[in-house]
């Protein structure tokens, strides 16, 4: 049994507008003035914690004191998240494409990210409506990649070993997962990993989503 794997935010989806948004709209709930917008290209998407920690840093270098609680920013950043307009997340150009044909040459897929339920099902569902995956796995009980633990539900569910597994991320962290659990690991450049891979030897890398399909 071959499964391909993939992530979500930076692979499937371009999120990063919204995240820029969201934060924005944060920050001036905590009467904050506005990062400028090109400087977000270097913060992480690992999570929403590294987001808010390369937020609030940056806000700290560059604009001194009265920096606000993490918990009570990431809080407020997470509820703005979640209310977001649906209509700023996109597919990437051709992955529909991709993952249809992953499944017509009988391939097994699923879904491996830390997006909560809530809102996979309000943003990412509708978006993944002509893709049929063979099953989903969510962040949940506190439980998230890279944590080794987290693959198990999905051996459990096709009853396969990890090595029968392709995992596209893009993320350090993703490869981290990836290398640590077993599984065989795709690197998708278009996604958010400022840079953070390339100098990684060994990994193998799809500039384009249809480049996943010559190297699986």
């Amino acid at each position: 049994m071959q499964i391909i794997a993939f992530d979500i935010d930076g692979v499937l989806l371009n999120s990063i507008s919204t995240y820029v948004i969201t934060t924005k709209l944060t920050l001036n709930q905590h009467g904050i003035k506005e990062i400028p917008e090109e400087e977000y290209q270097n913060f992480s998407m690992c999570s929403y914690i590294t987001w808010i920690d390369d937020t609030l840093k940056y806000v700290s270098d560059n604009y001194g004191a009265n920096i606000p609680n993490k918990n009570e920013f990431q809080s407020a950043h997470l509820n703005n998240i979640m209310k977001s307009d649906p209509s700023n997340y996109k597919l990437f150009d051709g992955l529909e494409e991709v993952a249809k044909t992953f499944i017509e040459n009988g391939y097994k897929t699923c879904i491996i990210s830390n997006m909560l339920d809530e809102h996979f099902n309000r943003i990412v569902k509708p978006l993944l409506s002509n893709i049929e995956f063979d099953f989903l796995c969510l962040k949940e009980d506190n439980i998230q990649k890279p944590n080794p633990k987290f693959l198990d539900k999905v051996l459990e569910y096709f009853q396969c070993n990890s090595s029968d597994i392709t995992y596209i991320g893009d993320l350090y962290e993703d490869y981290e997962f990836a290398k640590s659990t077993g599984m065989n690991f795709i690197f998708a450049t278009w996604g958010y990993d400022n840079n953070r891979l390339i100098n990684v030897e060994g990994v193998t890398r799809a500039n384009s989503p249809k480049d996943l399909l010559n190297l699986v």
